[in-house]
């Protein structure tokens, strides 16, 4: 399908084919493409990241200097 003035950079035609198999859909007139949703594997990311801070933070050792 296309879709004219749909583009939100340019208002230029946006086609869609429809297809999961094929990129999303995408502007004929300056090439803008819809991002796919990156969310779900960001927040995985962050929640492996922060365990492995935390169980590093409890062998930290925090030594005072001599005054």
């Amino acid at each position: 399908m296309i879709f004219s003035k749909a583009c939100p950079h340019c208002s230029g035609a946006i086609v869609d084919y429809g297809s999961p198999l094929l990129d999303g859909p995408l502007c004929l007139n300056c090439g803008w493409k819809q991002s796919r949703t990156i969310q779900p594997e960001t927040d995985a990311e962050i929640r492996a990241e922060s365990q492995t801070v935390s169980s590093d933070t409890s062998r930290v050792t925090v030594r005072r200097a001599a005054v």
